[in-house]
């Protein structure tokens, strides 16, 4: 506005050139981070400030091995643990192993869901639509081999230990035929994960995606029975911390390029 007194009065006039965007910085954010989401992270959306860390920022940078730690962790443990369950998984249901099998399986009953995630962690970075696949059949296999443990394992135990092991061939029929179906949809999450690190990979993820095809078809004959469920578990363990090697290194070599253009107009938006 400019202020001018005329004869004792002001009057207003309007500036006679559009006022210029006062958002450039963000308008140039919102572009570096759609292209952030294509190339680094598909699936976020938050975006970039002044404030928030980048790919190339120290704080990133410190974030990212504790991150990968747990991802680790989330894909190797669970099988971990259940191959030494099954090491003292009794072969058969008796009267003296009654307890021991019934308290085995509620201890255990959370970590079986837990497999799915892996096929998932390796799937996301195809696409949305591998990722909702996969995702859709773990959560299937989650459901359907709980039945498994809460018949076959909680309720067959717990039948056996009252006297009542007549019953316990229900639940058994009732378990295997509803086990069998969550442990071919994590055959399939497996497979349809494993196809897109080789598709991504190439040959360097053919070994891990045998062993980890292996470990899913030998789950489905053996549960986590020694031995045979035991190599099954480690199989899962190995192949998947393996593939989630190569999806860790090709988002780490995706992010290099990347960092220093967003630093860029960060630092001179």
């Amino acid at each position: 506005m400019i202020l001018a007194r005329i004869s004792g009065r002001k009057l207003r006039f309007s500036h006679p050139h559009k006022p210029r965007s006062v958002y450039p910085r963000l308008e140039a954010l919102a572009r570096l981070t759609a292209i952030l989401r294509r190339a680094v992270l598909p699936g976020r959306s938050a975006p970039l400030s002044r404030t928030s860390p980048t790919p190339s920022s120290a704080a990133y940078h410190d974030a990212m091995p504790a991150r990968s730690a747990l991802i680790y962790v989330t894909v190797a443990l669970p099988p971990l643990v259940l191959a030494a369950v099954g090491v003292t998984h009794p072969t058969h249901l008796t009267a003296s192993s009654a307890e021991y099998w019934r308290d085995l399986h509620i201890a255990i009953l959370p970590i079986f869901p837990l497999l799915a995630f892996a096929p998932w962690l390796v799937a996301r970075g195809a696409g949305a639509v591998f990722a909702w696949v996969v995702g859709v059949l773990g959560f299937l296999y989650a459901a359907f081999y709980t039945a498994l443990d809460v018949l076959a394992g909680i309720g067959a135990g717990g039948l056996r230990l009252d006297g009542m092991g007549m019953a316990t061939g229900t639940v058994f029929g009732l378990g295997t035929r509803l086990g069998e179906v969550g442990s071919f949809a994590f055959i399939a999450a497996t497979a349809i994960a494993s196809a897109t690190a080789i598709v991504r990979f190439r040959a360097a993820a053919v070994p891990a995606s045998v062993v980890v095809l292996v470990g899913a078809v030998l789950f489905l004959q053996a549960h986590i029975y020694f031995p045979v469920g035991v190599i099954a578990q480690l199989c899962l363990a190995l192949g998947w911390a393996w593939l989630y090697f190569f999806v860790e290194r090709s988002a780490r070599a995706n992010a290099a390029p990347v960092a220093p253009v967003i630093d860029a107009a960060v630092q001179t938006g």
